[in-house]
């Protein structure tokens, strides 16, 4: 799916025009807070917080609060609550969502009561947040406020991610109806900023991907070629060659293969030319499965080689590969056997003679290439068998390696959580504590995978333990999160890393295996395990 750029939005909140500081007007900044007048510093320490927001964000905390102090001093309430607006946007940027809440809640209601703007473009932040948080229908609700006010890039942002919210729940009619709306609030301002002009182009890709939701192909094109205008009137090549993957899906959705072909390496030329290993990245796994679905097993494995290449590279994680020493090799000699004429035979030799010795080659030759034919038929086979077994394996391993950055996650998390709690142990200020204790158990409870992600990993758990799922079907009493822990001990997860991936404490985990236990007919938990072993 293709997403709005939330980051857009943000630089709108805080009053203040960022966007155009190099390294050396910051500096100059900075060193103009030695000779700036107290009336004028507040408003300077601001504008330096934004220009560290989105690159470093401790950095925008840091002038923030500063910039906070000199408007308490100086009862400047309009720069408090833009403070406040700030420091909620970079909380919620930290995955501090309780905290960044709280804040933007005061800021909401400050701008109500005055009529200020910061009120639309925290609900914008709101709605951002509870859409990060899965928590779609108080998201839109924000989204909805913010679309009813007056404020134009809140109005703007909140219809694109609303559409976004119903393209991701498949109400295409509904996700098309808000894409239009941005739309509108873009044409009717001025479209020659670049990062409009993206953002119109971002809305015509998410209006295709509505249209072809609901078959409407030709209506999906004729907004694609609109993208592709948007996006080269501004050079953007990666988003460029995002429209040609999507003309490829499009093609192949209609039997054009041919023409998704055709796209699909356009893309590639584009991503490869500029050198956008994202894309790239993109168009190797687009490529790989159209040529599974065409079965041609050699490119679909070749590309899977060079995803999986770009995909390691681009993680960091140390299992890059030599390509070229590990690509499906198609050799094909197609082996001709020339009939040699013979040398005329003596005189004596009747006609006869000669049919009859020209009727064995014949038939010796037809025989020779018959048998050829089978031997490189017995080849390919052997070779498209060789393909396909390595495509498997190569699937088995990514899946592998991605639920282990899963357990890593996992792990981060809790020595997070257990370093946060040693300091809140030494803290002695008890409010300090109690509030800092309801944050740590706010992040523990804070599911690892969200639906989404949830979708993610089953697959990857299908390709590890092919047949398990449909076997726990089977038990109709069992519900979705029953399924998911008889997944996650299938995969060796214990208790603390459970509760975590599904957002429970550690004794609900407990509970919920004696639960199962009793749905799948053992005598008590403790022979949950060797069950799901022996699945």
């Amino acid at each position: 799916m293709f997403v709005l750029k939330r980051g857009v939005v943000f630089l709108f909140f805080w009053l203040v025009a960022v966007s155009g500081y190099s390294q050396s007007r910051l500096e100059k900044l900075k060193d103009s807070l030695a000779t700036v007048n107290d009336e004028g510093r507040g408003d300077l320490l601001l504008t330096i917080a934004n220009y560290y927001y989105g690159s470093s964000n401790d950095s925008a905390l840091l002038f923030t609060d500063k910039a906070l102090e000199v408007y308490q001093q100086e009862n400047n309430m309009a720069g408090v609550y833009n403070c406040y607006g700030l420091a909620g946007a970079i909380y919620g940027s930290y995955g501090m969502y309780d905290t960044a809440v709280s804040i933007l809640y005061k800021v909401v209601d400050w701008g109500e009561k005055n009529g200020n703007k910061n009120a639309e473009i925290s609900y914008l932040e709101l709605g951002n947040i509870y859409d990060n948080l899965n928590k779609y229908q108080e998201a839109k609700r924000f989204y909805e406020k913010a679309i009813n006010g007056k404020y134009i890039p809140a109005k703007r942002a909140a219809y694109a991610n609303i559409g976004l919210i119903f393209l991701h729940e498949k109400e295409y009619d509904s996700a098309a109806f808000y894409f239009n709306g941005a739309l509108n609030e873009y044409f009717n301002s001025d479209t020659s900023y670049p990062v409009n002009i993206y953002n119109i182009g971002t809305l015509y890709l998410n209006l295709t991907s509505a249209d072809f939701g609901k078959k409407r192909f030709n209506k999906g094109f004729v907004k694609l070629h609109k993208a592709l205008k948007f996006f080269s009137s501004i050079d953007e090549y990666s988003s460029i060659a995002k429209v040609y993957l999507k003309f490829g899906d499009g093609f192949q959705m209609t039997g054009q293969t041919d023409s998704a072909l055709s796209c699909y390496m356009k893309a590639f030329s584009i991503a490869k030319k500029q050198n956008r290993p994202l894309v790239q990245e993109e168009t190797y796994s687009s490529l790989s499965d159209f040529y599974e679905n065409q079965s041609d097993f050699f490119n679909a494995f070749k590309y899977l080689k060079k995803y999986e290449a770009i995909h390691d590279s681009l993680l960091n994680i140390g299992y890059k590969s030599d390509i070229a020493d590990n690509e499906v090799k198609y050799k094909v000699k197609e082996k001709i056997n020339k009939i040699t004429i013979l040398e005329k035979q003596k005189k004596l030799i009747t006609l006869s003679a000669v049919v009859l010795l020209l009727s064995i080659l014949l038939i010796s030759t037809i025989i020779i290439l018959i048998l050829n034919n089978r031997r490189l038929k017995h080849k390919n086979e052997r070779i498209l068998s060789e393909a396909k077994r390595h495509a498997s394996e190569m699937k088995a391993e990514r899946a592998s390696r991605e639920l282990e950055e899963l357990k890593i996650s996992l792990r981060e998390k809790s020595l997070f959580i257990g370093e946060l709690q040693k300091e809140v142990d030494k803290l002695s200020n008890q409010e300090e504590k109690v509030q800092l204790n309801e944050k740590i158990e706010f992040l523990r409870k804070t599911k690892i995978l969200t639906d989404d992600d949830w979708g993610k990993y089953y697959k990857i758990f299908n390709e590890l333990h092919p047949g398990f799922a449909s076997k726990i079907n089977n038990y109709k009493t069992l519900s979705e999160g029953d399924k998911r822990q008889l997944i996650f001990l299938k995969l060796g997860f214990n208790h603390k890393e459970i509760a975590h991936l599904m957002g429970i404490s550690q004794e609900g985990v407990k509970r919920a295996r004696q639960r199962l236990s009793k749905k799948i007919g053992l005598d008590n938990a403790g022979e949950l395990n060797d069950y799901i072993v022996n699945i």
